[in-house]
């Protein structure tokens, strides 16, 4: 009763300290693309949420992704499953990442048995993915029909360095290994999601995932290998980048970064924030890609997907990274904390941040189920949210509300997704109350959840359409919806 009793007296307090500013409607008249599915959970859902500014506040981010950034699909023509494209682009860059169409698209997933056409722009998005990661496995952003140009020509990136850069489809060439992984998630998400007739659908078409998988393992276990053969422009898996005039985050050291020692680990160039590394390989993409590995190998093995071979190559490759991540990533204090490192070389020098793109430390148990462990996150977090061990972590001034950043912004600026990590890793309920106020409190008057924001202001905010920020923030609260929408009713701004 107690507990209740201070809970309900923290929320008052939050509610009247909160600016007040009315979340607007935003979403467009002409939409990009409509899914029935969609718009019929929203009108039998969010009025579930008793609080008009988050409620608006879901109906513009739920629906972002379809209203906004579908940039081209053919789900609607006579076209098999084969020939179907979707291209996703990521808001206010016209230009599609397999990270962010990922992210942005599968939030929606739940809703794919009850749509046929949201299926098919699933399908889409999974074969565009595939048709680009063929084409370049090592590129981390492609250009779309009728896009935005790539503004990286004169990226240093192939063996042949007098080629100019991006070659064919490529809009920006940074290997972040964790591309592939959200690739592999999409895969899984879609199969494990969709009826039983659409996955006979799917089965009957014949259609070749397994195949991009095949090439993406190849290329992933390549990088977990000696990297002076990968060092060698003869190598098939050969990789190379510099960005003439560029800082150290966009540019990698001789162009083929430090040295490292063979951990077991793939190594891990660039980061999920498109920045460059400090040391060779980053515990949270190779804990994703451990748990995605394992997780897609289970399916096809389920649907007769892919042959013994490649799954087993998949199972060993994820259970070898989950070993190295254990001999290598985490760190047994004196006190008996397990303590994670972001980054390590395998000599043993250690890198402690967290960044707020995902995966991240903090979103580990997002990201890497069965992986992670859960001591060593419950050791770890923390320090996540303490600034005097995390340089990331920034305390918030004049009401704004504390939270992780990211080197890509720099100093002092604070991402809402790192708040949709802490609040979505949070057992305790007044910290997600707490939390949610400043996800609604960092729109402003804009009706949407951007990139990262000051720590003394909400108004000066980075990446007015972020579709990545906005699908996270809708997929917190579907979780809520569906787990815990009491929550939900005691978020209560005054004012409206």
């Amino acid at each position: 009763m107690k507990t209740r009793l201070c809970l309900c007296m923290m929320v008052l307090l939050l509610a009247f300290s909160q600016t007040n500013a009315s979340v607007p409607d935003i979403r467009p008249a002409t939409k990009k693309f409509t899914s029935e599915a969609v718009e019929s959970y929203l009108l039998r859902y969010a009025p579930v949420i008793t609080d008009k500014d988050l409620a608006q506040l879901f109906k513009n981010t739920f629906a972002y992704t379809l209203d906004n950034t579908v940039f081209y699909e053919n789900v609607d023509q006579d076209s098999s499953l084969t020939d179907l494209r979707t291209y996703i682009v990521t808001g206010d860059i016209k230009a599609m990442w397999i990270r962010d169409s990922t992210n942005q698209l599968t939030p929606l997933a739940f809703l794919v048995p009850k749509d046929e056409r949201l299926f098919r722009l699933f399908v889409g998005l999974v074969n565009s993915q595939s048709e680009f990661l063929k084409e370049d496995p090592f590129a981390n952003a492609f250009v779309v029909p009728g896009g935005d140009s790539s503004p990286n020509m004169n990226d240093k990136t192939y063996g042949q360095f007098n080629r100019p850069g991006m070659q064919g489809n490529v809009y920006e060439r940074k290997f972040e290994p964790d591309s592939l992984a959200a690739h592999l998630k999409l895969q899984r998400i879609l199969l494990t999601s969709a009826s039983g007739q659409q996955i006979s659908e799917l089965l009957n078409e014949g259609l070749n995932w397994a195949m991009t998988t095949t090439s993406l393992i190849n290329l992933l276990t390549a990088w977990t290998e000696d990297a002076t053969i990968l060092k060698n422009p003869n190598s098939p898996f050969y990789y190379y980048f510099v960005r003439p005039g560029a800082g150290d985050l966009d540019t990698l050291k001789n162009g083929t970064g430090i040295p490292e020692k063979v951990t077991g680990m793939v190594r891990t160039l660039f980061r999920p924030s498109d920045d460059a590394s400090k040391l060779p390989f980053n515990i949270p993409i190779n804990s994703m890609l451990a748990y995605e590995l394992s997780e897609l190998a289970e399916i096809y093995q389920q649907l007769g997907m892919a042959n013994d071979e490649l799954r087993a190559r998949m199972t060993q490759l994820s259970a070898q990274i989950t070993e190295a991540i254990n001999t290598y990533g985490t760190l047994q204090a004196a006190d008996s904390n397990c303590q994670y490192s972001y980054e390590v070389d395998g000599f043993g020098s250690r890198f402690f941040i967290d960044d707020a793109n995902y995966p991240s430390l903090l979103s580990l148990p997002l990201f890497a189920k069965g992986v992670y462990s859960e001591k060593c996150y419950t050791d770890t977090r923390p320090n996540i949210l303490n600034q005097t061990s995390n340089p990331f972590y920034f305390t918030g001034e004049d009401s704004v509300r504390s939270g992780v950043g990211s080197p890509h912004t720099g100093s002092g600026r604070i991402w809402p997704l790192s708040l949709i990590s802490q609040t979505r890793t949070s057992n305790d309920p007044a910290e997600k109350i707490e939390l949610i106020y400043a996800l609604l409190d960092s729109t402003g008057t804009t009706g949407l959840i951007h990139e990262s924001y000051p720590d003394d202001s909400y108004s000066d905010y980075t990446r007015s359409d972020f579709g990545w920020g906005n699908a996270a923030f809708s997929e917190l609260i579907v979780e809520l919806l569906n787990s815990d929408s009491d929550l939900l009713t005691q978020i209560k701004r005054p004012f409206h």
